[in-house]
């Protein structure tokens, strides 16, 4: 008897040993997957967060810095990811055999020979169950690592988006700074002609106007840079108080090939393996429940007493009698919430298939309006201030006409930046896509807004 009970223990102690439950090696088995997905450069790996050195005054962040940073040191990324380790313990759990129960009972006896009873019982469902519930959480498991990974390249994305955002309102200061510049020295240039006699004090008073457009303009940019560098230092775990810089201006995006990005998205998509994996587990519970629901409390075991020197044993089997409730209520829940994941598994796939469709449109609408904005408006609003500019230095035009054409040409360069602006942020929601992240990034009224509107973004991180 001594001899069963040892090799028990010992056998339940090797099974719990071989579980890898290491939350460190979770999280770089999900970043190695993530980076493998994506087509830019971000750290291979388990991030450290306490390799990130902190960011000096003068000290450039490049988007590719941006994302090392932020997956490397933000804590609210590092909290999400810990649910995969999670589901990985549920799993190694799921694995073993539940506990047997051990009861002793003890009597001494005087002047004789004690009294020992010792009942080992393990539960039916515990012991048979074990390899279903292992197949469960092992595909509950797969599936948060699925919605872990795509996790990684949602929040990539998100940083992407941020950095982008405030570089173009870093861009946009300093073009509205430019015309604050001009719109000052137009003002003073108009307060000497005025006092020449040169020109009516209407004239003045539209410089003066224009001025202080400009400077709210510059006042309402600068706010607005200051925002989106606030959100940015957030994702990367930067102390937005320290001087650390930006680039001062976007380049223009490498336009993807958007042909079959639709059929793309739906191989790639990480949230619909996620959905398919949990349907997976919800049918195999619900599997589980059709004897779990009436076997849930049966047990066997053995039965070993000592009585007068000698050794008993026997076999005890032990269950609860289904008379009023045979699992019925039971088993319709474990099938009504198996078939609830198939049709979120199948509306998922609608979803994602919609998105993928809207971000190719959103996507090929930026391109179109960076390159209008690009070779027409851009060109004629040059065209339009230098003639402006001819005719006004030969008399024929007064200053309301130039200022005017300088407005024109401010207003070319704002929809110019904000298409360059959009066409990055369409371009991300493509990257997102391919690599398996989720749909939906970019809308179509984000696209089609007016050419002066900064880009729309989805929320922040």
């Amino acid at each position: 008897m001594t001899r069963k009970l040892t090799l028990l223990i010992l056998s339940g102690s090797l099974l719990a040993g071989c579980a890898n439950l290491d939350p460190a090696d979770e999280r770089s088995r999900i970043f190695d997957a993530a980076v493998q997905r994506q087509p830019l450069a971000a750290p291979a790996g388990l991030p450290d967060s306490q390799a990130v050195v902190p960011l000096r005054a003068d000290d450039q962040v490049t988007q590719n810095a941006a994302i090392a940073r932020a997956l490397a040191a933000n804590p609210s990324l590092r909290a999400e990811l810990a649910e995969a380790g999670l589901a990985r313990a549920a799993w190694a759990g799921a694995r073993l055999p539940e506990n047997p129960l051990l009861g002793v009972i003890w009597r001494p006896e005087e002047g004789g020979e004690d009294f020992l009873d010792i009942d080992l019982t393990a539960s039916v469902m515990g012991m048979l169950g074990t390899p279903w519930r292992a197949r469960a959480a092992r595909a509950e498991y797969d599936a948060a690592q699925a919605a872990a990974i795509a996790r990684v390249i949602d929040f990539t994305a998100e940083v992407r988006s941020a950095w982008v955002a405030a570089v173009a309102a870093r861009q946009r200061l300093g073009m509205m700074e430019e015309v604050e510049r001009a719109a000052n020295a137009a003002v003073l240039i108009a307060e000497e002609l005025r006092a020449a006699g040169n020109i009516p004090l209407i004239e003045l008073e539209r410089e003066r106007t224009f001025a202080s457009a400009a400077l709210l303009g510059r006042m309402q940019a600068a706010y607005e840079a200051e925002r989106a560098r606030n959100a940015l230092a957030l994702l990367i775990a930067a102390d937005p108080a320290v001087e650390w810089t930006l680039p001062d201006r976007l380049d223009e995006p490498e336009m993807r090939d958007l042909s079959g990005i639709e059929r793309a998205a739906i191989a790639a998509s990480l949230p619909l393996q996620q959905s398919r994996l949990e349907a997976d587990a919800m049918g195999r519970r619900a599997g589980i429940e059709n004897f779990a629901s009436l076997l849930e409390h049966a047990e066997i075991g053995g039965v070993f007493e000592r009585e007068d020197g000698d050794w008993h044993e026997a076999a005890s089997v032990e269950t609860v009698v289904p008379l009023f409730d045979w699992g019925q209520a039971r088993r319709a829940a474990a099938q009504i919430r198996a078939e609830q994941a198939l049709d979120r598994h199948a509306a998922r796939a609608a979803s994602v298939r919609e998105g993928a469709r809207t971000a190719r449109q959103a996507a090929e609408m930026a391109a179109d309006q960076l390159a209008f904005a690009r070779e027409t408006q851009l060109p004629q609003s040059e065209r339009l201030l230098d003639e402006t500019m001819q005719h006004y230095n030969a008399m024929q035009l007064g200053v309301f006409e130039l200022i005017s054409a300088f407005e024109s040409r401010i207003g070319a360069g704002e929809a110019y930046l904000a298409a360059l602006e959009q066409a990055w942020q369409a371009n991300i929601a493509i990257d997102r896509l391919a690599a398996g992240g989720s749909a939906g990034m970019l809308s179509m009224s984000d696209a089609a807004g007016a050419p002066e509107g900064a880009a729309g973004r989805e929320g922040g991180h």
